[in-house]
């Protein structure tokens, strides 16, 4: 596999599976007149029920779990950390990140350019009584 096809695979799975960017917030705890503790966590205004796990799109691009202990965020695709490859520009759609060339941004990035790969078979048969063809030439 040369390099440039291993380094674009490797390149991928990162930007795809990052999660670099994360914060944690405490979470609020009330008690309600029955004398009962109820545990949420606060994200834009909005409350969140302990146990429970939420994913934001665009422009947020987050999935956040709230828990006894607080809100765990992370970000995802556009907002999943620092990203960059030499020799192209980060292009964001949404939460969606993709590269383009830096010179022409309609070409895609060329470290992302997949090598192709040809194979040929050949397959030999020999018919009773006849000589040998290949399976070409049917």
């Amino acid at each position: 596999m040369n390099s440039i096809t291993l380094t674009s695979i490797i390149l991928v799975s990162i930007i795809g599976f990052s999660d670099e960017a994360c914060f944690r917030v405490r979470p609020t705890v009330n008690t309600n007149s029955l004398g009962t503790t109820e545990v949420s966590c606060i994200y834009k205004g909005l409350s969140f029920a302990s146990n429970s796990t939420f994913k934001l799109a665009s422009p947020e691009c987050v999935t956040c779990t709230c828990t006894d202990t607080g809100l765990n965020c992370c970000g995802y695709g556009a907002m999943a950390g620092t990203m960059s490859v030499k020799g192209c520009k980060r292009a964001s759609d949404f939460c969606n990140v993709r590269f383009v060339d830096e010179n022409d941004p309609n070409q895609p990035c060329p470290a992302f350019t997949k090598a192709t790969i040809t194979t040929t078979t050949t397959t030999t048969t020999t018919a009773p009584d006849e000589e040998e063809t290949t399976g070409e030439d049917y």
